[in-house]
């Protein structure tokens, strides 16, 4: 891959890794990946990242048919993980004039990674780096998803290099939104990244998206994956109304009085109120990240004709019109939809809101990815409500055996708590990151494993690799099993979950080959030990 122009002034010089399918040797990459980074040319030059040092030739071949290496000026380290530094040490040997500008967790980490007396540039949350007619500001981004992350910020360039943050593993030739030759598998590639790196910090997650709904900017230069952009509202646009009141219940929206906006591609503003949406919104929007918002009938009448103007799409589903818009004098209505819903408006009023009116996202891409991907971290990251105690029982059994004790823990279980969601998952047949958000998801739950080469099988030791050990430190665990010869799978699994400071119950239980009935009491028993730590909590 050679360098990407991404704006003037701004270029891609990372590498492609297309073959890669384990990351981390634990994470699936079906995708492949990417190593990016990013340089950014004024008086002074700037690298934003390196690259994995197994990429090293390709990676100075990429800089340099833009720049000379003794040009390189900065080299700005948002994480030191060796996928993002690995060949920041060589890299320095032909980047005689750099200066390395990290986070303090950063500088520590990086002088272990290199092996080297370096000297690098501690910056803070806010500080700033001119590079002549661009500025750097760092934003401080703890456990997205090192301790050591941040952001960098270029106000000029509209840009914000988020690292880790809202990337993926996912590899195509032309790394932009613009231009995804297959968009279902990136968005499963998306959607399977943040579940392996980001599900266990979901409040950092959201202090993140704070810190970036804060600032101005319509590309997100990532770590991995192709470059997020925005590009006004493309797919929805609104005719000139006047005075036009945004009703309901969402926050944003309360205060908006004076909404002026004119039939071209990008909302424009009129009066008070509105500049703090914006900022919210990061200035631009598309009608997927406003659901929530509530038009009210009151001041917008969709049954009168020129209201609302939805640009015509490829939408397969274009025929599917809301009745609606059958009666309005708009020769261009057949190619939206409309969805009518009732809501929580306090006014009580019918009210009506505009959905997206293509697929996931425009065939064509035009549009960019960056709203959908922000859009999807909130969802993601939000906390579940639930007035029901969620209790999963995983296992994986050889003969049957384990799974005699599963389904006793189940039983017994429902009979403590008859309204609870409890069920058995054999952790050897089920699609392991699904396994897992259960796992991470739950008020507390049980976990059985046979004993195989002195240990747990690999389908339990691979799921609880995935545990949220921040967000199940205070969640009651109970380990089980059957075991043959000499059953260290149990006190192995309790040893490691009590080194995370788990909360386990007791000593775990661990039975010879097939329970007998006193056995199966034992399990009754076990269980109810495991409840009585989900009533304390």
């Amino acid at each position: 891959m050679s360098y990407k122009k991404i704006k003037e002034g701004l270029y891609s010089v990372g590498v492609l890794n297309p073959n890669l399918r384990f990351f981390d040797v634990v994470m699936r990459t079906d995708f492949g990946t990417s190593y990016n980074s990013y340089l950014i040319k004024d008086k002074k030059n700037a690298l934003i990242d390196t690259c994995h040092d197994g990429f090293f030739e390709e990676y100075i071949e990429n800089i340099g048919e833009l720049i000379p290496l003794s040009a390189v000026d900065y080299i700005i380290l948002n994480h030191t993980e060796p996928d993002h530094s690995g060949a920041l040490a060589r890299l320095l040997k032909l980047c005689k004039n750099a200066k390395v500008y990290c986070s303090r967790p950063a500088s520590i980490y990086l002088k272990a990674i290199t092996n080297g007396e370096m000297v690098f540039n501690v910056v803070k949350d806010g500080d700033v780096l001119s590079l002549g007619d661009k500025e750097l500001r760092f934003i401080s981004a703890p456990f997205l998803h090192w301790p050591d992350t941040m952001f960098t910020y270029c106000e000029r360039l509209s840009a914000v290099f988020t690292c880790d943050f809202l990337g993926s593993h996912f590899c195509e030739p032309n790394m932009t939104d613009r231009r995804i030759s297959y968009p279902e598998k990136f968005l499963k590639a998306l959607k399977g990244y943040y579940d392996d790196i980001f599900s266990p910090f979901p409040s950092y997650v959201a202090d993140g998206l704070k810190k970036l709904y804060a600032l101005k900017f319509d590309t997100a230069c990532v770590s991995h994956g192709p470059v997020l952009t925005r590009k006004g509202t493309d797919n929805f646009c609104v005719k000139d109304t006047g005075r036009t009141r945004y009703g309901g219940a969402d926050s944003a929206l309360k205060n908006i009085e004076n909404f002026n906006v004119s039939s071209a591609d990008l909302f424009r503003p009129e009066g008070s109120g509105i500049e703090d949406f914006c900022k919210d919104f990061c200035d631009d929007f598309y009608a997927e990240d406003i659901e929530s918002a509530r038009y009210n009938t009151a001041d917008l009448r969709l049954k009168e004709a020129g209201n609302f103007k939805i640009k015509e799409t490829r939408n397969p589903r274009a025929e599917s019109v809301d009745p609606a818009l059958k009666k309005a004098d708009n020769p261009r209505a057949e190619s939206a939809e409309l969805k009518t819903e009732e809501t929580d408006n306090p006014r009580g009023e019918h009210t009506y809101f505009p959905r997206y009116s293509t697929a996931v996202f425009p065939e064509n891409s035009e549009s960019g990815l960056l709203n959908y991907a922000l859009k999807k971290y909130a969802e993601w990251s939000a906390p579940e409500k639930s007035v029901r105690l969620k209790i999963p029982v995983f296992y994986c059994s050889a003969y049957g055996y384990t799974k005699k004790l599963a389904l006793t823990a189940l039983s017994e279980l429902k009979r403590i708590f008859p309204s609870a969601e409890t069920a058995v998952y054999d952790a050897s047949e089920g699609e392991i990151g699904a396994l897992a958000e259960i796992m991470n998801s739950s008020d507390g739950f049980m976990i059985g494993s046979p004993t195989l080469n002195r240990n747990a099988v690999p389908p339990v030791l691979e799921l609880l690799a995935r545990l949220d050990m921040i967000g199940c430190q205070k969640k009651p665990v109970g380990v089980f099993g059957s075991y043959g010869w000499s059953g260290e799978a149990v006190p192995s699994i309790c040893a490691w979950l009590n080194a995370l400071r788990i909360k386990v119950i007791g000593e775990g239980l661990k039975i010879n080959f097939n329970p007998s009935a006193d056995d199966l009491e034992k399990m009754r028993v076990y269980t109810g030990l495991f409840a009585d730590g989900l009533k304390t909590d």
